[in-house]
């Protein structure tokens, strides 16, 4: 069975027409230089996933657009993407200075 990476990755190769459909926006966090991380709700051929993207701003209508860069992540996963980013969390302040 093909990931949900693989599936977009061959769709993009496959020239397929597909989309996300957002359900929900979580949360903004401004990343500078007209770009952002969203951390979104959205669907993707009739499945709900934990959608967490850069997006640009668009030089000609200035609306955010979605990059490739980014994870989508089944909602059964999302307990153990939130403990591996607890356990990073030591490393993240040691990297900032805030042991």
């Amino acid at each position: 069975m093909e990931s949900i990476g693989q599936e977009i990755k061959s769709a993009v190769q496959n020239c397929e027409v597909f989309s996300f459909f957002p359900m929900a926006t979580i949360q903004d966090i401004d990343k500078g230089a007209g770009e952002i991380i969203r951390i979104e709700i959205s669907e993707f051929k009739g499945q709900s996933y934990l959608n967490l993207r850069v997006w640009y701003t668009d030089k000609n209508s200035g609306e955010y657009k979605p990059t490739q860069k980014g994870i989508t992540v089944k909602p059964e996963l999302f307990s153990q993407l939130k403990e591996a980013i607890l356990k990073a969390e030591p490393e993240i302040k040691k990297l900032l200075g805030q042991e």
